[in-house]
């Protein structure tokens, strides 16, 4: 089971500097910020939160695997070449059968001269724990 926390909207960039921008409280639904930052070797985008998360179970989930997921849509880019790599998987059967997804998976991409390698959090977010990360990748030459 799924459920939209919030969605994004247009917003003022601020240049922290010249290969950082900031978008402030650019949320419907939560306090969080985007931040962004390029280099010449990689590009990484952050959702900040500025504040707690509504509880799960106000969005009808419940348990302990809860997964926030961060949506970002390319509008116009080639279709890439995926490498799916699981990065976790449940491995106790009763919990992973009572689960609406037991793996959490990693789209490393490829789009020719431009690859998006393994997923990873920022080294600020409680770094002593283990939390993995993963991407998806519903690529489509098609569009929405």
């Amino acid at each position: 089971m799924s459920s939209w926390l919030a969605e994004a909207r247009s917003g003022q960039a601020e240049l922290l500097a010249p290969n950082k921008l900031l978008y402030r409280e650019v949320f419907d639904g939560v306090k969080a910020d985007l931040f962004f930052e390029y280099t010449k070797a990689a590009f990484s985008q952050d959702v900040v939160l500025r504040a707690a998360l509504p509880d799960p179970v106000a969005f009808g989930l419940t348990g302990d695997r809860v997964r926030l997921e961060v949506v970002t849509e390319f509008l116009e880019a080639p279709t890439p070449v995926k490498d799916r790599v699981v990065v976790w998987e449940e491995k106790d059967p009763v919990r992973a059968a009572q689960m609406s997804e037991s793996r959490l998976t990693d789209d490393r991409l490829d789009f020719g001269d431009y690859q998006m390698g393994p997923a990873k959090r920022s080294a600020w977010l409680t770094p002593s724990r283990n939390h993995p990360s993963g991407r998806r990748c519903p690529c489509s030459s098609v569009g929405r």
